[in-house]
C-alpha cells in the first residue's frame, strides 16, 4: 500500500450451499505497521481495516485439490498513527471490490488450506500524498477455513 509492505489478518463467516456457493460477511485489518513512502511526517505508520460482504463459488469441493472464487465487496479506511495512537493526520473511507482466485486443498473433512492471489480496486479516495491507485493492486493470499456446522 503506497509502496509499504501489509500485512492483513481476515477473518469470514459465512453460509454454504452445497459446498459450491457461499455467502458471508467480512473483516480484515492490518497486523503491521505499513509505512508508506510518499508519507512526509516521521515516526507515522497506516493503519488500514475494511469489513463487508463476499460471495463465493467453489468448484469441484469434494475432490482433493480444488479451486474457490469469492468476490469481496466492502468499506475500509486508512488513517495514520504513530506509538501513541491516533496521530492526528485525519483518515479516508472508500468502498471496495476484490475478486480473489485460490486454490484450495482438504486437509480434513472439515479444514482446507488455501493459497491465491486477487486484486484489490478502489473507489475514489485521497488521503496525505497518495489516492486509491497506490492502494489497489495485486494481493497473495494463504489461509485455512474450517468448516464449523456440516
Amino acid at each position: 500500500m503506497d509502496g509499504g509492505n501489509a500485512t492483513l489478518f481476515n477473518l469470514r463467516g459465512g453460509v454454504s450451499f452445497r459446498d459450491t456457493f457461499s455467502l458471508g460477511g467480512y473483516f480484515a485489518t492490518s497486523v503491521n505497521d505499513i509505512r508508506p513512502q510518499s508519507e512526509l511526517v516521521p515516526d507515522v505508520y497506516m493503519d488500514y481495516w475494511s469489513l463487508g460482504g463476499f460471495v463465493e463459488y467453489t468448484w469441484n469441493a469434494s475432490k482433493l485439490v480444488h479451486v474457490t472464487f469469492p468476490l469481496y465487496l466492502g468499506y475500509g479506511e486508512v488513517q495514520m498513527d504513530n506509538e501513541l495512537g491516533d496521530a492526528g493526520l485525519g483518515e479516508a473511507n472508500f468502498l471496495q471490490i476484490e475478486p480473489t482466485a485460490l486454490l484450495e486443498i482438504n486437509l480434513h473433512r472439515s479444514l482446507l488450506l488455501n493459497l491465491g492471489a486477487g486484486y484489490r480496486m478502489l473507489g475514489n479516495m485521497s488521503y496525505r500524498n497518495f489516492d486509491q491507485s497506490d492502494m489497489a493492486g495485486l494481493t497473495a493470499y494463504v489461509g485455512m477455513k474450517w468448516k464449523v456446522f456440516q
